[in-house]
């Protein structure tokens, strides 16, 4: 994994866990044991952060989604395995995720 997707990955973490709004990107830096500028190294901004995460969280829906469809040859067993899947990924979601998602990146939340 590259150092710029494990900086996807914790953010998304941190996220989920306790909102966008809630995690700065000294908050970031810290969790990774690195610096800030190593992080911009990577990552130009705290809105291209933000919009990585969300490609990210996109990803792990759609994949664990058509993984769940291709389990079974029965239809209806996959639906409803791709549905708890689903039902599942979203209770991960905490409320201040969602809200600050909602009130401050308006067009990635409808994306998502």
């Amino acid at each position: 994994m590259t150092e710029r997707q494990e900086i996807i990955n914790k953010a998304l973490e941190l996220y989920l866990k306790f909102g966008i709004k809630s995690i700065t990107v000294d908050d970031l830096a810290n969790a990774l044991g690195i610096s800030k500028k190593t992080i911009y190294q990577y990552i130009d901004n705290k809105e291209e952060l933000i919009e990585a995460v969300m490609d990210e969280l996109a990803f792990i829906i759609h994949y664990g989604i058509a993984k769940e469809m291709d389990s079974s040859e029965d239809i209806f067993d996959s639906l409803l395995r791709a549905s708890v899947f689903l039902v599942r990924t979203m209770d991960k979601l905490s409320s201040s995720f969602f809200y600050s998602l909602q009130k401050y990146q308006h067009p990635l939340f409808n994306n998502l």
